[in-house]
């Protein structure tokens, strides 16, 4: 840990300076900082609650990756340097000027898309919660009304459930303050808001910080506090069931009609799966009219993609029928019969596992949390991390 100079402690935090009273070693140039004993420790952080009022969501764009949100945010601390009867006789902004000077949270936001409209109030005393140990317990507001950058995860669309998080931050290090959810007092105004498409949980929080390397030559760790705040939205799946995976179902298992016209018929059979299959690229393409260009399929994706594959599999069996018609007119009914047979089977077996694997995405959809995904986590696990120092060495 490195050696913080004289000049940056405050006279008012009776530091004790007899620890600068003694001779201190000469290291040698090339000496691991790392080494160097700690003989001044650090004054535990601050710790700052956040309250969310949260009185809109809305504007949900999975093609873009943002939405709206409006809402009012509360920090809330104890501060042991303010004492009560130096803010009893303070006027409102006076006393505001005084609680600012002695700590400011800094708060800020790290996924807006633009620039957020926040109403900053004044810094004020709550003279109604006092500390168990006098300390005075200070707060401040902002009104925030602004768009919010998210990473979708669309893997399980449209049987998802999506975190729409609010990254706050703090202009100060993690040494200097913490952040931490009042998920009991922050409130989720659902009455005000119409999402048509989606259902939504209450306020949730998840911390996580930064972290920075203070020199290459050292192994201690700094960084800035992070809490991941915000609601998840479940989305409702009954427009897609009935718009689209039932109309699917209709033109794929309608295919089945192919084998009653005579094997030798191969263009007429042909022609009447082709079209089915049009009508099904045609769907797929209204599907990604609601979906960004992602590298992966959705389950929805898949649904799709796999009856097209029945499709073709008949197409050519029934071409391949028509063929040995031609040829030789016993085994054509035989083959027939066994494309008739197995793609019906495929059918079938396709759609069990598709109805076991919706009720399971369904379950899983309650078990989505707020916070980086793991995805996030791992693939920025130099800069970002969930896990947090003992704060007693702090």
């Amino acid at each position: 840990m490195s050696l913080v100079p004289v000049s940056t402690i405050e006279e008012n935090d009776n530091f004790d300076s007899s620890i600068y009273d003694h001779e201190f070693p000469e290291f040698p140039a090339d000496e691991d900082e790392a080494s160097v004993p700690d003989i001044m420790p650090r004054k535990p952080p601050t710790k700052v609650f956040i309250r969310i009022n949260m009185f809109n969501i809305g504007d949900v764009d999975t093609v873009s990756g943002t939405f709206a949100a409006h809402f009012y945010l509360t920090a809330t601390w104890s501060d042991p340097k303010l004492k009560v009867k130096d803010l009893e006789n303070l006027n409102a902004e006076e006393q505001a000027s005084h609680i600012q000077k002695s700590f400011d949270p800094k708060i800020m936001f790290m996924n807006t898309s633009g620039v957020p409209e926040i109403d900053f109030k004044p810094f004020r005393w709550e003279g109604w919660k006092r500390h168990r140990d006098k300390e005075v317990a200070c707060s401040c507001e902002m009104g925030v009304r602004s768009s919010f950058r998210e990473q979708f995860e669309l893997q399980n669309f449209p049987l998802d459930a999506q975190p729409l998080n609010i990254v706050i931050s703090s202009d100060n290090r993690d040494d200097i303050v913490t952040l931490y959810g009042n998920k009991k007092d922050s409130l989720v105004r659902k009455e005000f808001m119409v999402l048509h498409e989606y259902e939504m949980s209450d306020m949730m929080f998840k911390r996580a910080r930064t972290i920075t390397k203070a020199r290459t030559t050292t192994k201690s760790e700094w960084g800035y506090p992070l809490l991941y705040t915000g609601v998840i939205v479940t989305r409702n799946y009954g427009h897609y069931i009935w718009n689209i995976f039932i109309p699917i179902f209709l033109i794929t298992i309608m295919s089945v009609t192919s084998f009653a016209v005579p094997v030798d018929l191969v263009a007429e059979r042909c022609g009447l799966i082709l079209t089915l299959v049009l009508t099904s690229v045609a769907f797929k393409f209204v599907v990604g009219q609601d979906l960004p260009k992602i590298s992966y399929n959705t389950f929805l994706d898949w649904y799709i993609l796999i009856s097209f594959i029945v499709l073709a599999v008949i197409a050519f069996g029934v071409s391949f029928a028509g063929i040995l018609e031609e040829h030789t007119s016993t085994n054509a009914a035989i083959w027939d019969k066994i494309v008739l047979i197995s793609s019906g089977s495929v059918f079938v077996i396709w759609h069990i596992v598709t109805i076991v694997s919706g009720v399971r995405r369904i379950r899983d959809r309650e078990h989505r949390r707020v916070g980086p995904s793991d995805e996030a986590v791992e693939m920025s696990k130099s800069r970002l991390s969930i896990k947090f120092p003992d704060t007693a060495s702090l």
